[in-house]
């Protein structure tokens, strides 16, 4: 019943919205003769990337994580600052699962040609990593590739070492060359503050919040509630960790529980950048019943992003 009021109310405001686009077309009626409203501007679309996830050299399980970690990361920092419109893990994940794509180095242009028709990405970033574990110290290096979808190319190669103690400063090292490399220049103090704020404060809470959105995108809900429930204990300050855990209980069934991890990611939400900000406390707004307000978000989402179809009506 809650998902059919939902629906309903998302189709009424499409509706209203495209009724309304049709009527700004039309010529007034009532005011001066022959003068009509003023054509919509029209949209400029920001190239598409996806970060596609990242083969593990090692072959080591316990390493497994970092695939996820690197590309959630990596789509953060890549996000910041609006220049370029990156395709959420999610639906990075469903689409691996469709085209059963398994991990590699680079595609080939008929597999980039599939990918681009799923996911509508212009760029894919995919690549592998080699992680040596504790008995070297932790390191790591990560090798990534800038493949072009449209043309099915490679265009640039990038390289990182460092430690597992050192993730954060490796990803921001890599996300700084690829904003480079994609022509999205450097972060503002803004946006910069929006990507740590993103990010987990330590890397047990970085494995746990990984490993529980594996689970979450492979629809193993309970798996996944299990880990996201030890990703906010090691850290409760983690906004999209209480997003996803809401996401766990909401997929289990457990509607109160799901409303209650949204609050807490609505209310530490405030230092995201603006596009996750927004999609926090329209999912908080959603779990709790407020449909006006959900719909006032999602609205905000479509008219600051048209170019991305998740929001559009």
């Amino acid at each position: 019943l809650v998902l059919a009021t939902l629906i309903s109310s998302l189709l009424l405001y499409r509706f209203s919205a495209g009724w309304r686009t049709q009527r700004a077309r039309e010529p007034a009626v009532g005011g001066t003769p022959g003068v009509t409203s003023l054509p919509a501007a029209p949209i400029s679309p920001r190239r598409a990337v996806a970060v596609l996830g990242f083969k593990n050299l090692s072959g080591r399980r316990e390493a497994a994580w970092l695939s996820t970690a690197f590309s959630e990361m990596l789509t953060t920092e890549l996000a910041a600052g609006e220049k370029l419109r990156t395709i959420p893990g999610e639906n990075v994940a469903y689409m691996r699962i469709n085209l059963s794509l398994v991990d590699a180095d680079s595609y080939s242009k008929a597999t980039l040609s599939r990918i681009r028709m799923n996911l509508a990405a212009d760029f894919v970033v995919l690549g592998s990593y080699l992680s040596l574990g504790r008995e070297a110290g932790g390191q790591i290096r990560l090798d990534l590739r800038i493949q072009n979808a449209v043309l099915g190319e490679t265009v640039a190669s990038i390289s990182e070492r460092g430690t597992e103690r050192e993730l954060l400063e490796l990803v921001a090292r890599a996300g700084m060359r690829l904003r480079d490399k994609l022509g999205a220049g450097e972060l503002s103090a803004t946006a910069a503050g929006g990507v740590r704020a993103s990010l987990p404060s330590s890397l047990e809470a970085a494995r746990l919040y990984s490993e529980g959105l594996t689970k979450l995108r492979a629809f193993d809900a309970l798996a996944a509630r299990g880990l996201l429930e030890q990703a906010v204990a090691a850290d409760p300050k983690f906004a999209l960790a209480h997003s996803a855990l809401s996401a766990a209980w909401a997929n289990l069934g457990y509607d109160a529980k799901a409303e209650e991890e949204a609050k807490k990611a609505f209310e530490l939400a405030a230092n995201l950048s603006r596009e996750d900000r927004l999609a926090v406390e329209g999912r908080y707004r959603e779990t709790s019943n407020d449909w006006g307000k959900a719909i006032e978000i999602y609205r905000t989402l479509c008219n600051l992003f048209p170019d991305n179809l998740d929001y559009g009506p």
